[in-house]
């Protein structure tokens, strides 16, 4: 019982209490976020231990300053996996991980905080062997901690980036260029100016988070970092100008034996110059005197340069870059570097000018080409209008302009080349013109559909060939208005125009690119001469089938309805892009299809439908339905079994079968006169052969006949004549033709009848009758009966 209530509370414990995946460790005395030394986290005076199989966190308070960070440092991180977050619900849900400040230090873990009430979490998710854990925590101002982990090594740095500041300071002076190491003191620049930015841009990043209130601070760090910093940016103002010093008097130097290249390069002097005020006045004074003397020596330079310069491109040589030294130098130009500017300034103005026309006029001329569609009426009018902006920028060939310098080989050229694209220019321009008006004539002529016209005023300014590339879509647009004029015709029935029309499309070559659009004509031709034989095809069907149910039970003058005109075609074709042989196949396919339709589709459904009313009720104008049924008959040529059996059925003149012995068979039997109310003559007719394996067989015909015929038989002959393959039957001798009385049901006997197996024995019966309708006869055959006297 004891065992059973344990059992329940630890169970009910288990339900309430859940169970947590990681272990909260508790440090004493607390952590604290107050600024401080590192402290060893500890529970009291014991390390915490770790095992393998668990997973830990601890909990840190939030800051309560801004730009705070927090550190942890050990031997041991290599032995856990660890991440701190500022969300932490025992592992679930989305982790977000605080990114470390530097991720490269040994032996420590660094994380930026940000101000907050909210505890941070260090967790430890992977234990890879059970320890005890040895670790401090410490939390310390941004600044502070990258001035104790970056301090010596930024100042080192430093220390050994110090250039030698004589050459700068005691220029004219003490010092000179004279036999200097322009190289190797330009080399150790290149390597001291790139680590003093970098260690000043790491101070800036310090000082952007140092709180204002240690910028009048006597804590010791600050002023060392203070201290450093203004001299990194001394050393760094220092170097920059020696940098500019150096490279413009070595470009001095380097230019003894090369002019050009203090031309090309005066941008350097300028950079020094617009520096000048920075240096010690001697230093000043030596560059004056040194620049003065160097600059003015290029004029002859440059003249000579102006002199063999042989082509229409931009005068460049550094004349602009040397222009701007001369203010800086506070010197006047001589006449002799005026000309040359003056000449760089006309020649570059006229060579941009004529890049520039030509820019536009390449962009004028690709705007015509990229245009894809048909030219609106004001889209040439809006070409010649940029066209005449553009002439008023263009230059001119001419040489007064150029002074002293007219004569040179590269005005010549510029000149030539100005007047080729003036002269084509000019062309073009007229072209255009042109080309607005032809386009507005043609949009004319497009609205009344008139492309044969639009083709011909094309064809008539052919030279225009952008003009006629903007038109590619004419030879398509004409094969579609011609193509289209043909289908309406013949929807509409106006098949000897349609085919009038077809046979100028056929002939048509009037178009831009016949080679071109030859195919696409070709096919459009072989499509409407099959689409017009289609149609006239369908719509000789139509009429045909709309004639057939108008008069598929018609049952007066049947004959003359197969003397139609309908069965004619409703057109003849007389043009064909083949041979004349295949004109009448088309011409024949048309009669082919008529003929099936009079000799099997009409004749077999009137037939049919006419049979079925028939059938359905003789009483019902039954004789004019089997005689319509005979007349379809004559003209049918179709095989249909069902067909050939129904016309059987009402034909007086076709002998219907008796196959079947013992088996009675129904008959129809119509009139053969048409005496409507009076009396009529009968005859029907039947094939006698009752299946039987005696060679001579002897059959009893019995035939049984309506009441209305059979009545008064008993006191006259109900018939008139009876023959079996012509001869006559009666009843006398051996022939027995008993009279059908209302005892044996109205049954004739004829008896003994002889048939020939395997040939027709065509029985015979004639009788008249007033009466004019169908009746029905029932007939059978079996062998003899012997009758006892």
């Amino acid at each position: 019982m004891k065992f059973i209530l344990f059992l329940f509370v630890a169970i009910s414990l288990g339900i309430f209490s859940g169970c947590s995946t990681f272990s909260e460790l508790s440090p004493r005395p607390p952590v604290s976020p107050a600024e401080g030394n590192y402290t060893e986290l500890k529970k009291k005076t014991d390390s915490f231990e770790l095992s393998k199989k668990d997973k830990y966190f601890i909990k840190f308070p939030g800051s309560t300053q801004d730009n705070m960070v927090l550190t942890l440092k050990s031997d041991q991180f290599s032995s856990v996996r660890s991440y701190l977050t500022s969300k932490f619900d025992d592992g679930k849900g989305e982790i977000i991980k605080t990114p470390e400040l530097m991720s490269n230090l040994t032996g420590q873990k660094v994380w930026k905080l940000e101000k907050t009430e909210k505890p941070a979490f260090w967790v430890i998710d992977s234990v890879y062997s059970d320890f005890k854990l040895n670790i401090q925590y410490r939390y310390l101002p941004e600044w502070r901690f990258r001035y104790e982990n970056r301090f010596d090594v930024l100042k080192s740095d430093y220390v050994s980036s110090k250039v030698n500041r004589f050459y700068l300071d005691s220029l004219g002076l003490k010092a000179n260029f004279n036999g200097f190491d322009f190289v190797k003191e330009l080399s150790l620049l290149e390597k001291t100016l790139p680590t003093l930015e970098r260690i000043q841009s790491e101070l800036n990043d310090t000082k952007s988070v140092i709180p204002s209130t240690f910028q009048n601070s006597a804590d010791p760090a600050y002023l060392s970092w203070k201290d450093l910093d203004q001299s990194v940016s001394s050393e760094l103002s220092f170097q920059t100008l020696y940098n500019k010093l150096l490279k413009a008097y070595k470009l001095d130097s380097d230019s003894r034996q090369n002019q050009g290249l203090l031309a090309e390069n005066a941008d350097l002097v300028t950079d020094l110059l617009q520096n000048l005020s920075a240096y010690p006045s001697n230093t000043q004074a030596d560059i004056l005197k040194t620049f003065r003397k160097s600059i003015p020596a290029l004029n002859s330079w440059f003249d000579g340069r102006i002199r063999q310069k042989s082509d229409a491109k931009l005068v460049d040589d550094g004349i602009a870059k040397v222009e701007t030294v001369y203010p800086l130098l506070v010197i006047q130009p001589e006449e002799n570097f005026k000309a040359v500017v003056a000449f760089k300034n006309r020649f570059n103005r006229n060579v941009t000018a004529l890049e520039n026309g030509q820019a536009e006029f390449e962009t004028i001329q690709q705007e015509v080409k990229n245009y894809s569609n048909w030219p609106s009426s004001d889209f040439y009018g809006t070409i010649v209008r940029k066209m005449d902006n553009l002439s008023s920028n263009l230059p001119a060939a001419q040489t007064s302009e150029y002074g002293k310098y007219a004569g040179v080989k590269s005005v010549s050229i510029l000149n030539g080349q100005v007047k080729s694209f003036n002269d084509k220019f000019g062309k073009a321009h007229s072209n255009y013109r042109r080309a607005s008006v032809i386009a507005g004539d043609v949009n004319e002529l497009k609205a009344n559909g008139d492309f044969r016209g639009i083709l011909s005023l094309l064809k008539k300014n052919q030279d225009l060939d952008f003009l006629i590339r903007q038109y590619r879509g004419l030879d398509e647009a004409s094969v579609k208005s011609q193509k289209e004029a043909i289908l309406k015709a013949i929807q509409e029935g106006e098949y000897p125009t349609a085919e009038n029309l077809l046979v100028d499309f056929h002939r048509d070559t009037d178009f831009l690119d016949m080679k071109g659009i030859a195919a696409t004509k070709n096919k459009a031709v072989k499509e409407l001469e099959k689409q017009f034989l289609e149609t006239i095809e369908t719509r000789t069907k139509e009429f045909v089938n709309l004639f057939m149910a108008a008069n598929l039970t018609t049952l007066d003058s049947v004959d003359s309805l197969y003397q139609n005109q309908v069965w004619s075609p409703i057109y003849e074709l007389t043009f064909t892009t083949g041979k004349e042989a295949d004109l009448k196949k088309k011409n024949q396919s048309i009669a082919d299809l008529l003929t099936k339709l009079k000799t099997i589709t009409f004749p077999e459904t009137a037939i049919e439908a006419l049979y079925k009313d028939f059938v359905s009720d003789i009483s019902n104008k039954g004789v004019e339905k089997a005689r319509a049924i005979v007349s379809h008959g004559k003209y049918y040529r179709g095989s249909d079994k069902k067909i050939k059996t129904a016309l059987a059925e009402v034909d007086p003149l076709v002998a219907k079968w008796i196959v079947k012995p013992v088996v009675y068979r129904k008959i129809f039997v119509t009139p053969e006169t048409t005496v409507k109310g009076g009396t009529n003559q009968y005859r029907f007719r039947l094939n006698l052969m009752p299946e039987t394996d005696a060679a001579f067989p002897v059959w009893d015909i019995n035939i049984k006949l309506p009441a209305e015929i059979a009545k008064n038989a008993g006191q006259e002959s109900w018939f008139e004549s009876i023959t079996v393959n012509g001869k006559p039957v009666k009843n006398e001798g051996r022939f027995t033709i008993e009279a059908p009385v209302a005892s044996n049901d109205y049954t004739a006997r004829i008896t003994p009848i002889q048939t020939n197996k395997g040939k027709e024995n065509i029985l015979e019966v004639r009788f008249t009758h007033k009466s004019f309708k169908v009746h029905e006869v029932s007939v059978m055959v079996q062998v003899p009966l012997i009758k006892k006297n």
